[in-house]
């Protein structure tokens, strides 16, 4: 803190703005009616989707017409703002979404323990970090767009692989192999693409640019996370007519599962991994426009 406070550049002028609370409220009926939606996974999930969609149009009017609003719509819809995040939005909500579910996958898809299951997230942990350190040393030599592009060019590949071969006999050191490939593109990407924005951002909306790529980040994991678990429980109740042994494992317990119920869990785990694929692909097709704008104006 000492040392950060001398580093810090001084203090700018800024205009004071008030609070739109009815573009807050908006925006909060629409994120929540959205993952209610893809939470339950129901009769009901239609009309949420729908009252998301009512919503989220009359958000992006109140923004249009708002001197402050809670999102810029120029950082939604236009270069290269618009490109980064929703790049990474689908990102997380891939690559980021089922790795939420990797330590279930170790306890109840394989078998292993409650220890090593916890242990297993440490390996994304540790990608995303060593990446994240490299990158921002890189950066000096490479171009932004070029580390973003790598850092897809990692988690592609990775999540095709758990979407092949994820099942119940799979060794636990792959599944923390791919762990520690997907953190590393995640910190690649994450690194240059919010380098990058500052970089095109005036000074006095860097807050909001920053704001608006972590809002759609941590919803794009929110999201992904969602229906990566509605995934995940409709093939085991597909599979073995009850989600009890999930839920049980979610709780904490300590399970001895049977074969049919380990085989229905790492069933659900690699079909995550394929709507993983999808969101990826999304996200990569995305990142790929944005780059070549980006170099274009250069």
């Amino acid at each position: 803190g000492a040392v950060g406070w001398n580093r810090l550049p001084e203090r700018v002028t800024h205009r004071s703005m008030a609070v739109d609370r009815s573009g807050f409220a908006l925006l909060t009926l629409t994120t929540l009616s959205l993952l209610g939606a893809v939470t339950v996974a129901s009769r009901w999930s239609a009309p949420l989707v729908l009252v998301a969609a009512i919503a989220g149009v009359a958000t992006w009017r109140r923004s249009r017409h708002s001197a402050d609003p809670v999102l810029s719509p120029r950082h939604l819809s236009r270069q290269p703002f618009a490109g980064l995040n929703w790049a990474i939005f689908f990102l997380f909500a891939g690559a980021l979404a089922v790795e939420t579910f990797v330590p279930l996958y170790v306890e109840g898809g394989l078998g292993r323990s409650n220890a090593l299951g916890a242990f297993s997230v440490s390996f994304l942990a540790m990608g995303w970090t060593t990446s994240s350190v490299i990158t921002s040393r890189l950066l000096d030599r490479i171009s932004a767009p070029t580390a973003i592009l790598c850092g897809f060019a990692l988690i592609l590949p990775a999540q095709v692989v758990g979407a092949l071969a994820y099942t119940s006999h799979t060794h636990v050191f792959m599944v923390f192999g791919l762990s520690f490939v997907e953190g590393m593109g995640i910190g690649a990407i994450t690194n240059a693409s919010l380098t990058l924005l500052q970089k095109r951002s005036d000074q006095s909306e860097m807050g909001r640019v920053s704001a608006s790529h972590q809002f759609l980040r941590n919803l794009g994991t929110t999201i992904g996370a969602a229906g990566a678990g509605a995934i995940l429980f409709a093939v085991v109740r597909a599979r073995i007519g009850s989600t009890a042994p999930v839920r049980r494992l979610l709780k904490g317990d300590q399970v001895e599962l049977a074969g049919a119920s380990r085989a229905a869990i790492a069933a659900g785990f690699r079909l995550g991994h394929v709507a993983a694929v999808a969101c990826t692909l999304a996200g990569v097709t995305i990142a790929v426009f944005t780059t070549r704008w980006v170099r274009m104006h250069e």
